[in-house]
């Protein structure tokens, strides 16, 4: 147990479930902790009194305007999760769940792998579907955004969404209204089979989807884990190849030989 090696001088402990590897810290704060690899959890061993940010919109109300890294508390300050921290658009406090900003970080994962998380959270990562649904429990809104290799970013803003626990597959909930410049393609797409709110997390070595005989995943996401119907109009978690990433946001983006960048951030109301 990583709590036993915590000692008399010791005010962290970080666990990572994958690797089962400990980290010990003493006499340092949670906000400058130098490794922020998705997949660490840090505990605290010191009394509970101080007020922790439970996401980054929390972060901001506390004063942090800049864009950057942060360590946020999604469960009640038992343990913490570092994130990137959209402090910009919008009016800010964004905290960004999934990002890729290019191919280096592959997304063709297992289902414990997207249930971790994984990538580094500097870069291109998932946080990690047991701390996504932490974070969207109150039906937080949802901001996807795609910059293109010309330097335009589109985005589509939805007012709420959620996933729930893994004993429920990390079902999807979506509500609008949704707005922005990519165009619904989760929502009410107008093809029943591609309306994704109400479906379950699928990912290469777990078919939650409803096509017949096929997994989603695998036939037509290349691996990368996603809420497939049967099959999809969106899906941000493909293979960057653009021989393999099928449609990433159709119609209005159809291959990634168009995409630099993606991101999902989620803000309370």
């Amino acid at each position: 147990m990583c709590s036993a090696m915590c000692g008399p001088e010791c005010t962290y402990f970080g666990v990572n479930l994958h690797t089962k590897k400990c980290r010990v810290y003493s006499g340092c704060h949670p906000g400058n902790l130098t490794e922020v690899q998705v997949g660490w959890r840090y505990y605290s061993a010191e009394s509970e009194g101080s007020k922790r940010p439970l996401n980054c919109k929390t972060l901001l109300a506390d004063g942090h305007t800049l864009s950057n890294v942060y360590t946020i508390y999604p469960c009640n300050n038992q343990w913490s999760v570092n994130v990137q921290c959209d402090m910009n658009t919008k009016g800010g406090g964004w905290t960004v769940i999934q990002k890729r900003v290019d191919g280096s970080t592959d997304f063709n994962r297992t289902w414990n792998e997207y249930k971790e998380g994984f990538g580094s959270v500097m870069s291109s990562y998932w946080l990690g579907n047991d701390v996504i649904h932490l974070l969207t429990k109150n039906k937080p809104s949802l901001y996807v955004s795609i910059t293109l290799t010309n330097g335009t970013t589109l985005y589509q803003q939805y007012e709420e969404f959620s996933i729930s626990n893994e004993t429920d597959r990390y079902r999807l909930y979506l509500n609008g209204p949704t707005t922005g410049t990519l165009g619904d393609s989760m929502f009410i797409t107008g093809a029943y089979n591609y309306d994704l709110s109400g479906m379950s997390f699928s990912t290469l070595d777990r078919d939650n989807d409803r096509r017949y005989g096929d997994n989603c995943a695998v036939v037509y996401g290349g691996g990368g884990g996603w809420w497939y119907c049967a099959c999809h109009d969106a899906n941000l978690n493909g293979p960057w190849s653009p021989a393999l990433w099928y449609m990433p946001w159709f119609p209005t983006v159809v291959s990634s030989n168009e995409i630099k960048e993606t991101s999902m951030m989620i803000k309370h109301h």
